[in-house]
């Protein structure tokens, strides 16, 4: 409850399972699941719903199983396996979409394992094995090979034809606007996205080739294509997994999903023609 320095250790809690300290402040898990913070609050990366520094342990979450911070921000994996976090977010690292500071704990994604955060970007891996990633990306640090900065939690994949076993390009070959075609034999970077979790089934994805968001263009009248900067209704889709691990895009706005041939969602129920492998491409 002091500033005073220490040179020695001293008992300041009890019942502590984990622990976790960033740049110049400190969470602590007990046994019952709360979690305690204390320190420098400056981008709100304790939680507690302001930015005012906190000179002793406060409680600040609960049903908390799991922690970790990054250099200014904070991550609380929830006994459902939610991941919530908090704190700064100049350069996308909270996985939100935005770049806003969170003062409070905000869920960003479900079915979380384990998860790190680095000085401007975060990573977790899911309880399928998938990893995810957001944030800075200057040196690299995302691993996702295209250089780019992330402000939403995504995974590198490529997408494959159920129908005709090709993958799925954003072909810059047959436009300035990248159309989808599935018309590869080879996974590259023309062939390469990011699927982005949106929460309640449904996702975005993101070309490599152009680091843009793939669009049901015309309001799902026009075959896809892979150049809008946001994502919005008519980037967004329902994904649909049947029971043989095949997945398809149904089009939010319609209700209808993406074929593999048109790239137009036209097809009212899911079948072989809208059918498409995820092939992890980390």
């Amino acid at each position: 409850g002091d500033t005073i320095r220490r040179h020695i250790f001293v008992q300041v809690a009890t019942s502590v399972k984990a622990i976790a300290a960033g740049s110049y402040f400190s969470l602590a898990l007990k046994n019952d699941g709360v979690l305690y913070g204390t320190g420098w609050n400056g981008f709100g990366q304790l939680g507690t719903g302001d930015n005012t520094r906190r000179i002793g342990f406060v409680p600040v979450s609960g049903d908390v199983k799991a922690i970790a911070v990054g250099y200014f921000h904070s991550f609380a994996l929830k006994s459902n396996n939610t991941l919530w976090v908090a704190g700064y977010n100049k350069s996308g690292m909270l996985g939100l979409g935005d770049n806003t500071d969170r003062f409070s704990f905000v869920q960003a994604a479900s079915t979380v394992k384990a998860m790190a955060g680095g000085m401007a970007h975060s990573i977790f891996f899911k309880s399928d094995g998938t990893l995810w990633v957001t944030g800075d990306n200057w040196a690299g640090q995302l691993g996702t090979g295209d250089g780019r900065n992330l402000n939403r939690f995504e995974k590198k994949i490529g997408l494959r034809s159920y129908k005709n076993n090709l993958y799925v390009c954003a072909d810059l070959n047959l436009g300035p606007e990248a159309p989808l075609y599935s018309n590869r034999d080879a996974l590259g970077l023309w062939e390469t996205f990011g699927l982005i979790d949106l929460g309640n089934n449904r996702v975005a994805l993101r070309s490599y080739a152009t680091g843009l968001y793939v669009c049901a263009e015309n309001a799902g009248a026009s075959r896809a294509v892979a150049n809008r900067s946001a994502i919005g209704a008519w980037e967004t889709f329902r994904l649909y997994t049947s029971a043989s691990g095949v997945v398809a895009f149904k089009f939010e706005l319609n209700n209808k999903y993406l074929r593999f041939d048109s790239f137009i969602p036209e097809q009212a129920l899911p079948g072989p023609g809208v059918y498409f492998y995820i092939i992890n491409a980390w």
